[in-house]
């Protein structure tokens, strides 16, 4: 009865750890601010092209669609990813896209250790195009 009790309170224990919203392996994007594995050129042509715009955009821009990216942080003594590389990636997946311009930042830290990660960081935007 006794090992029943603790295996209960394990199996509870465990559940309370993934969370309603968690990231399994193989979704957790990047890991931490590494950016080695983007190519130097386009990522240099994508910052020159996108503009991250800071208002609401005008007339001057269509939506296209919302994009996401993700970060992990899985290594205690590094940094954990900032704020700079997820905006980086945003840039990155907008000019992949075709996209002029994003706004309407937000981020969200989520449950990683399906994922062998601590946390994971998702950043999401919405595309425009230049009219």
């Amino acid at each position: 009865m006794r090992s029943l009790l603790i295996l209960l309170l394990a199996a509870f224990g465990l559940a309370g750890c993934v969370g309603t919203e968690y990231v399994g392996a193989g979704n957790e994007g990047k890991i931490g601010n590494n950016t080695s594995l983007d190519d130097v050129e386009a990522r240099r042509k994508a910052v020159k092209a996108v503009k991250i715009l800071k208002s609401e955009p005008g007339d001057n821009y269509t939506y296209m669609a919302d994009i996401t990216v993700r970060r992990c942080h899985r290594d205690r003594r590094e940094s954990p990813p900032s704020e700079a590389s997820l905006t980086n990636d945003l840039v990155l997946e907008t000019y992949a896209r075709g996209g002029d311009a994003i706004h309407e930042f937000g981020s969200k830290k989520m449950n990683g250790l399906a994922a062998n990660c601590w946390y994971v960081i998702e950043a999401t935007a919405s595309i425009y195009n230049k009219n």
